[in-house]
């Protein structure tokens, strides 16, 4: 069993097919890119950055495991076996670490086959000379020898060495076309839309996938049956996936093109906020066995965006004459008025397949209906536990309204459930919806659905979500006479009993997330939960408090200086242009009512933005200066804050009106801040420590009157702490030094210093009086009470260990940023269970009573925002 990785549960599986071929050797050759073999015209290409790790972690996965004695993979393992042979043990083993590269290309009438690629640096491929196993007759093709190797049964490969490209096949036509296609300047190596998908790829996954996105075309007309999708086989673009798998679960994101100006089904995506983040609230049956849902908020932008789509594709016209022949009489804008955005359609088992039911929300149901002329409140069809069920008049405006959604063909029914309007031609779907909705069996509510949705990454304005094969046996429908194998694939891809894809649109993309997962447990400790791509976050990730309900968002600044706020499942609940880079973020009551605004101080301004994203007068208030620090303090906790801004050498201090507080002293300084003003109180005294970038130090009362004469008789450009002592001896400051010496400087200018650390080394180091914790190169020391140790970790600490409270329990958290690691640290010096993890720069850890989960968010180098979540009980797991 070698190889072998499924991607896609469509054309993605086969991909890695064949792979880990040929061999090396080792001298400087000229190097060539594997995308100058490829013509334009393939439909697939697979990049597996390390196929040996591949291969092992395939055979891990529960998927592979089910695919066992099908054909195809029996095929597969025949293949690696007869290059494993070809090339001897050794070569198999070099050349299975290098990069590899597969193309599924067209190489006859209809017929498509594997081109692969492997990167051969020695530019010099011996096979084993055993002609009792394998015949060989090279040849030559454009003047590149080509070997055809041929075995005692009859199965036969063509390969070539093109430079330090090593190439093979099973069909000699793709071989010689790679040849071709080398030799000129039509390659997806000079392909526009495919090079600007490669740059979206993540190498850091183990497989890579870009689609040719007129494969597309069969799995939109399963998970969005609308409008026939013939728009999709003429855009010729590229869309790149990466692809992750566990145990149990197989996740692919990635990002597809849909400029609005090409007449894309996707776009009517566009311009448009999520609806929801939670599905709780969808009137879907437990026992659907699957569902469409359009999470969109506003529907009249929706069906502007649905008319730029008609109108691109040449049949807005006959949209509006069906609309002025049948419902002239109705008034469209009045209508919209009464529509929301979000709308879907779930499938219910029946005796002879499956029945659907088209759902739409509503404003309010009663002037809907008014404006259709319709009276809802006469002549039900008949009423089912309390629900009346009537004859719905008018079908074609559903399609109409609704992008085709629906395609009932007759005897239509429909009913009212809260603000949903339900519309189905089986009376039985209906009556079946009615029982689950009464004993309150809702799928979205369910710990499967869950389960998959809480790991399915960030919530899209489109969620396609199927269950016991529905959507493999659609697929397998739709695609399974091109592609035969990936129909045996979704045939067996029953073990996977839930999978989830998510649609939204970014910029002039699509982001596009796929999870499947199997029936067991996912038994690994940590998972990445959702990844947010191209997120650019320069400040934060920081934690918000939703008031509402006492939930947490997550909160970033990004390289263009605009602020996101989302959700714990990664969806953008808003964002907010700011005018400069983020110095101090944080929240108040400015009302004093419960409800908390978000106070961002920029080098320029300070903002103060309710929960949807809106100024909050009076503020944001402009300053023609540098803000370099800030820092709200509320010195009696009743709410009566103030807000500390240090503009170049003025120190400002305002109510929460923005009007300068009265009396405050300290108003210059002789340079600018150089760290956040903090607040330590002390036998019920204030203490303001400020700190300038020249060195300068002020220690002063709530007034800003210096608890000394003036500045402290000391500089440093080192961050101070305050120290107060039992025995009523004076305070003073102190100061920690990277090789672990602590310095302290008192009142009367007298300056000591003690070593903390047995640390020859200059490190990083954070204390705070009773927690010490150094980093050195890959050495971990820590000092907090009675946990005490010296450790070294597999990579090299970018930052001193953080400590952090979970659970009331001490763990102390640790980063890399040049080897991209994060991990969590027990006190007894062992790291948790599935760190490191990938990532870098201080992550936010978020917890609460109210989840067993806890999770992780950090950035990657390449811009992402990163989720990861474990359980609780991983804490306390030895």
């Amino acid at each position: 069993m070698k190889k072998v990785r499924l991607l896609k549960a469509s054309k993605i599986l086969v991909i890695f097919a064949i792979f880990l071929l040929i061999a090396c050797g080792r001298k400087e050759v000229e190097q060539l890119s594997p995308f100058q073999f490829i013509t334009p015209d393939a439909s697939v290409v697979v990049l597996s950055h390390s196929p040996q790790n591949f291969i092992a972690d395939v055979q891990k996965n529960a998927f592979f495991k089910s695919l066992k004695g099908s054909k195809w993979l029996d095929e597969i393992n025949k293949d690696l076996e007869f290059f494993r042979l070809l090339a001897g043990d050794s070569t198999f083993s070099v050349l299975t670490k290098n990069s590899l590269t597969g193309a599924l290309v067209l190489s006859g009438a209809k017929k498509y086959g594997w081109l692969f690629i492997v990167e051969n640096p020695t530019g010099n491929f011996q096979p084993v000379k055993d002609t009792a196993v394998f015949v060989m007759s090279p040849y030559t093709y454009e003047g590149i020898r080509v070997l055809k190797v041929k075995d005692a049964t009859s199965r036969q490969f063509f390969i070539a060495q093109v430079k330090n490209s090593l190439l093979f096949s099973r069909e000699k036509t793709l071989i010689e076309e790679a040849v071709r296609t080398y030799a000129g300047k039509h390659s997806l190596h000079y392909h526009t839309s495919f090079t600007d998908a490669l740059k979206k790829i993540n190498k850091k996954e183990p497989i890579n996938l870009l689609i040719n996105t007129k494969e597309f075309a069969s799995v939109i007309d399963v998970l969005m049956p609308a409008d026939p999708q013939k728009w999709i086989s003429k855009m010729g673009m590229w869309a790149s996936f990466d692809a992750l798998f566990s145990e149990n679960t197989l996740q692919i994101d990635g990002l597809i093109q849909v400029p609005d100006s090409m007449g894309l089904y996707l776009s009517i995506l566009s311009q448009n906020y999520i609806a929801e983040k939670k599905l709780q609230h969808l009137p879907i049956p437990a026992h659907a066995e699957a569902f469409v849902y359009y999470n969109l908020e506003n529907y009249s932008t929706f069906y502007r965006k649905y008319l730029e789509y008609l109108e691109q594709n040449s049949k807005l016209q006959k949209h509006q004459k069906l609309w002025d022949s049948e419902f002239k009489n109705i008034d469209i804008k009045k209508l919209q008025e009464w529509l929301k955005g979000d709308f879907g359609m779930y499938y219910l088992p029946e005796e002879n397949g499956s029945s659907k039911v088209f759902f739409c929300r509503t404003n309010n149901t009663q002037e809907f209906f008014n404006t259709l002329n319709i009276e809802i409140s006469k002549n039900p069809a008949f009423t089912y536990r309390g629900h009346d069920i009537f004859q719905w008049p008018s079908l074609r405006i559903l399609d109409l309204l609704f992008s085709n959604l629906s395609q009932f063909t007759s005897n239509v029914f429909y009913t009212i459930y809260g603000d949903f309007l339900l519309f189905s031609d089986s009376e039985s779907a209906l009556i079946s919806s009615i029982n689950s909705w009464e004993e309150a069996l809702l799928l979205t509510r369910t710990k499967e659905f869950e389960k998959i949705h809480s790991k399915a990454g960030q919530i899209g304005h489109f969620i396609a979500y199927s269950r016991r094969g529905f959507v493999q046996k659609k697929l397998g429908k739709n695609i399974g006479k091109k592609y035969v194998i990936v129909k045996e694939i979704l045939e067996r891809s029953a073990l996977f009993n839930q999978a989830i894809v998510q649609i939204s649109p970014f910029n002039q993309n699509a982001y596009i997330s796929a999870l499947l997962t199997s029936e067991t447990t996912d038994d690994q400790p940590i998972r990445q939960l959702w990844t947010l791509k191209n997120a650019d976050p320069t400040f934060g990730p920081y934690k918000a408090l939703n008031h509402q309900d006492g939930s947490f968002e997550i909160v970033y600044q990004d390289s263009k200086n605009v602020l996101h706020v989302l959700s714990l499942s990664g969806s953008q609940l808003w964002e907010r242009q700011l005018d400069a880079p983020i110095m101090y973020a944080t929240q108040w009551d400015m009302f004093n009512n419960g409800r908390l605004q978000h106070v961002v101080i920029t080098q320029r301004s300070a903002y103060v933005i309710d929960r949807n994203g809106k100024d909050v007068a009076p503020w944001p208030k402009k300053f023609s200066g540098t803000i370099t620090a800030a820092a709200l303090m509320d010195y009696d906790r009743n709410k009566n804050y103030r807000l500390m801004i240090g503009e170049g050498t003025t120190l400002h201090n305002f109510d929460i009106k923005g009007n300068p507080v009265k009396g405050w002293q300290l108003q210059k300084l002789p340079s600018p801040l150089a760290y956040t003003p903090e607040l330590y109180q002390w036998q019920g005294r204030d203490f303001l420590l400020f700190q300038c970038q020249d060195g300068t130090i002020y220690v002063t009362d709530r007034t800003g009157t210096s608890r000394l004469t003036g500045a402290y008789p000391f500089k440093t450009t080192s961050k101070l702490r305050l120290v107060f002592q039992a025995d009523a001896k004076p305070w003073f400051l102190a100061f920690i030094k990277p090789n672990g010496q602590l310095v302290s400087a008192f009142q009367n200018g007298k300056v000591d210093s003690v070593r903390l650390l047995n640390a020859v080394e200059y490190g990083m180091v954070e204390y705070d009086g009773s927690y010490l914790g150094y980093a050195g190169g890959n050495r971990v020391m820590v000092k907090d009470g009675d946990v005490i140790f010296d450790k070294k970790v597999p990579f090299v600490l970018s930052s001193a260990p953080k400590k952090i409270l979970i659970e009331k329990g001490p763990f102390y958290l640790l980063t890399s940023d040049r080897d991209e690691k994060i991990a969590i640290m027990r006190k007894d010096g062992n790291l948790l269970s599935g760190f490191p993890v990938y990532g870098m720069g201080e992550p936010l850890v978020l917890y609460s009573e109210r989840s067993d989960q806890v999770l992780l968010v950090c950035r990657s180098a390449q811009g992402h925002l990163i989720a990861y979540t474990f359980d609780k009980k991983l804490l306390s797991n030895n």
